[in-house]
């Protein structure tokens, strides 16, 4: 969540609005806990749009209805931004997420052909844009992009994926102790984490 306000920061200053999609669901962040919860604030004080980013893979991978977890999620989610939410995205979509072309009332499936015919979709998947690069398609005037950016990739201090990972992970346990510190007494003192890579 920190990586994605320092990007919301740097969007409002350029007069740019984004939609942020968080998941529910992350390993990495809980978006009821303190901090994330403020973050989650801020992202939509500076202007932003706030979605869905969907895991399917929980819902396909066992007996649950899409449908009616992608509503649950989209209501949970509601609530804690206080406004609805307009658009969600898979995480990391199988083939058959995407075959289902999911269409709820009033809601982007970004992954539904059929709702974003007039888009030209660009991600920088590990950092990297496969087919064009999005400066080059601002330049010629195209009005309907779909640009995917993932915060981690770009705010972090390295060109190095893994050490956006390790940065993310630490930046994630530091919120944590912060809240732990100041409200788990049991907790004791502060602690150090030291990430290993083991290849």
């Amino acid at each position: 969540m920190d990586f994605a306000l320092d990007m919301a920061q740097l969007e409002n200053e350029l007069g740019v609005r984004a939609t942020y999609f968080v998941m529910l669901r992350s390993p990495l962040y809980n978006l009821m806990s303190r901090h994330a919860s403020e973050r989650l604030a801020q992202l939509v004080s500076l202007g932003h749009h706030i979605g869905l980013h969907f895991d399917a893979g929980f819902v396909l991978d066992s007996e649950k209805d899409l449908e009616r977890e992608l509503v649950f999620e989209l209501g949970v989610l509601s609530d804690l931004v206080g406004d609805s939410i307009r658009a969600f995205s898979f995480h990391q979509p199988s083939d058959k997420a995407i075959r289902m072309r999911v269409a709820l009332p009033g809601v982007i499936n970004t992954y539904n052909p059929d709702q974003l015919q007039e888009y030209r979709y660009i991600s920088d998947s590990n950092r990297v844009w496969r087919e064009v690069d999005p400066f080059d398609l601002i330049a010629s005037g195209m009005k309907h992009l779909h640009i995917l950016l993932h915060p981690v990739w770009w705010m972090c201090s390295s060109e190095n994926v893994y050490d956006c990972w390790d940065q993310a992970i630490n930046r994630n346990f530091e919120s944590t102790q912060i809240q732990l510190l100041s409200t788990e007494r049991a907790f004791g003192p502060a602690r150090k984490l030291v990430l290993t890579r083991l290849s």
